[in-house]
């Protein structure tokens, strides 16, 4: 179901104080800069996986135990 326009305007919208915003930013920008950093370090490591992979099944690459 949709909310017609005219009756999302009737709804009142409550918004925290700028400190509390602030305190937010300062807690999750650590936490996002994780999340980011990660992501991209997944990624890398799924190209390494996607290239290695072949090579091993194909004995391209042996691996020493």
């Amino acid at each position: 179901p949709q909310l017609p326009i005219r009756d999302f305007k009737q709804i009142d919208a409550y918004y925290p104080p700028k400190e509390k915003i602030d305190e937010f930013i300062v807690f999750a920008k650590p936490c996002l800069n994780k999340k980011f950093y990660n992501d991209s370090q997944i990624e890398k490591l799924e190209k390494m996986r996607d290239m290695l992979l072949p090579k091993l099944m194909s004995s391209e690459v042996r691996v020493e135990v």
